[in-house]
């Protein structure tokens, strides 16, 4: 399972921040209107809120602080695309979120990267797409999070989008917080 590679590569949090009980899950998707994918549900319990070597923040809809909160992230990240998308269509060729295939963001970086999960098909079958914030170019992947971040930790996926030196040289780290 890929939860079990990304926590060998990354070592979780002894007391994990604002995970979920499996009623705030079916609150949270309720409030989406849509289900989530197993496996972010997974990670948000195994992993809370924070971020992979403080510098890539998975949105956590339990969280408190409005820039690691999905449903605000989701907001203000989506309305940033859609204007991008209007002036850019080049730059900016899915759907956002609720539209059939839209991006619905799961993430960002430091440096203004933007994550989201391509909403097509069923959720355990959502494509990831990265946009690199300088660049103005995009990746796809047909994974699921945790297999993306478990293979991008260990080395073996590459990305345009995501920074090498995020990699740490001796280990790589989760930071728990809710700043």
């Amino acid at each position: 399972m890929s939860l079990d590679a990304l926590k060998q590569r990354v070592a979780p949090p002894v007391a994990p921040l604002e995970t979920g009980s499996p009623e705030q899950w079916a609150a949270a998707e309720a409030q989406l209107g849509v289900q989530f994918p197993d496996d972010y549900k997974a990670l948000v319990d195994t992993y809370g809120t924070g971020g992979f070597n403080d510098f890539l923040y998975v949105f956590n809809p339990f969280a408190r602080n409005q820039y690691r909160n999905l449903f605000k992230g989701k907001d203000v990240m989506l309305d940033a695309y859609n204007v991008s998308r209007s002036q850019f269509p080049e730059y900016s060729p899915y759907p956002a979120f609720p539209e059939t295939g839209g991006l619905l963001p799961w993430g960002t970086t430091d440096n203004g990267d933007e994550l989201y999960w391509q909403t097509e098909g069923q959720p355990n079958a959502w494509s990831l797409v990265l946009f690199d914030a300088r660049h103005g170019r995009n990746e796809r992947y047909q994974l699921g999070i945790t297999d993306f971040l478990a293979q991008f930790f260990s080395g073996t996926l590459k990305s345009r989008v995501l920074p090498e030196d995020l990699l740490m040289e001796d280990e790589d780290q989760f930071f728990a917080s809710r700043a």
